[in-house]
C-alpha cells in the first residue's frame, strides 16, 4: 500500500498536500496492524468470520491501492476507512446490523469499508445499496442518473430522480427518452410537474429547443403553444431567449435560481443577435 504512491520507501508521499500523506501514512502503519491483530487474536470472532474479515481487509488495501490515483477513495479519508472497517468488525460479529453505523460518513468512506463479501451474512445488508446510491448522488451528483441504471430498484430511485434532475435537466431528458427501466421509472413519477414537463418534451422530435424555458413551461408562464410560435423565427426565438434571460437574472437577484437558467446563458452565447 505505501508503495502505490510510486516510491519504493515507508510512507506514503502526497507532493500536493504533505500533511496528508502523513496522515495517511500513520493509518496504513498502525490501523492495519491493529486490525489484523484484533481479528486474529479476538476469542469473540469465530474463525469463519475471522478468514472472511482477514480477505475482506485485503480486499480493502487493493481497491484503496488503486482508488486513491483514480479519486475514488480521498487519502485523507484512510483513518476513517480503517475506523468503520473496525467498528463494522465488531457489529457484524454480535449479529447486529450494520447500517446505523454508516449514516455519518462519505461514499467513499462507506463503500469502501463494505467491500468485504463476509459483510453480505449481515441482517440488514439489503439496505446497503440504497445507503450507498444516496451517498453516492451527495458525493457524484452529474453521475447519479447513470447509477442509477444499476439502482434502478433503490427505494430512493423516485427522490433522486426529481432532485439531480432539476440539477441536471438534459441527463433527465436523455434517460426518458431511452428504452430502459430508469426511463420506465422516470416516466412513471406522476406527481412531480417538472418531472412531467421533461418527459413530454423528450417524447417531441425537437424538445430540447424549450429547455431554456423549462422552468416557466413548469410555472405555467409560458406554454409549448407560445414557444412554438416564436420558434421557427430565428429572431423572435433570439428575443425571447433574451427576455427570459432577464427575467431569470432579475430572480437569480433574490436567492430563486430557475431550472434551466444555465442551459439559456450557453444557448445566447451559441447564438449570438450578430449570427442570426
Amino acid at each position: 500500500m505505501l508503495g502505490s504512491d510510486g516510491k519504493q520507501d515507508d510512507e506514503f508521499s502526497l507532493e500536493s498536500n504533505p500533511d496528508i500523506g502523513r496522515m495517511a501514512t500513520s493509518a496504513i502503519n498502525n490501523q492495519v496492524d491493529a486490525i489484523r491483530y484484533l481479528i486474529e487474536t479476538d476469542t469473540k470472532i469465530e474463525q469463519r468470520l475471522k478468514t472472511g474479515y482477514l480477505v475482506g481487509l485485503d480486499a480493502i488495501l487493493r481497491h484503496m491501492r488503486t482508488g486513491w490515483k483514480r479519486k475514488e477513495v480521498v487519502p485523507s479519508h484512510f483513518p476513517q476507512i480503517f475506523s468503520l472497517y473496525k467498528k463494522l468488525i465488531e457489529v457484524n460479529t454480535a449479529k447486529e446490523s450494520i447500517i446505523p453505523y454508516l449514516q455519518h460518513f462519505s461514499y467513499d468512506i462507506v463503500y469502501t469499508a463494505t467491500l468485504p463479501r463476509i459483510f453480505e451474512e449481515n441482517p440488514d445488508y439489503k439496505e446497503l445499496k440504497d445507503v450507498l446510491i444516496l451517498k453516492y448522488a451527495a458525493q457524484y451528483p452529474s453521475k447519479t442518473f447513470y447509477a442509477l441504471t444499476k439502482y434502478t430498484d433503490s427505494k430512493h430511485a423516485d427522490s433522486l430522480i426529481k432532485t439531480i434532475g432539476r440539477q441536471y435537466p438534459e441527463q433527465l431528458y436523455s434517460y426518458a427518452q431511452d428504452n430502459s427501466k430508469l426511463s420506465y421509472k422516470i416516466k412513471n413519477i406522476s406527481d412531480d410537474s417538472f418531472v412531467k414537463t421533461v418527459v413530454d418534451l423528450s417524447k417531441m422530435k425537437s424538445g430540447q429547443i424549450y429547455f431554456p424555458f423549462l422552468d416557466n413551461l413548469v410555472k405555467g408562464k409560458t406554454t409549448i403553444a407560445e414557444l412554438d410560435a416564436a420558434k421557427n423565427d430565428r429572431l423572435k426565438y433570439y428575443r425571447l431567449l433574451v427576455q427570459t434571460q432577464m427575467d431569470y437574472s432579475r430572480r437569480a437577484l433574490s436567492g430563486d435560481t430557475a431550472i434551466g437558467f444555465a442551459e439559456l446563458t450557453a444557448r445566447l452565447q451559441k447564438r449570438p443577435a450578430t449570427n442570426l
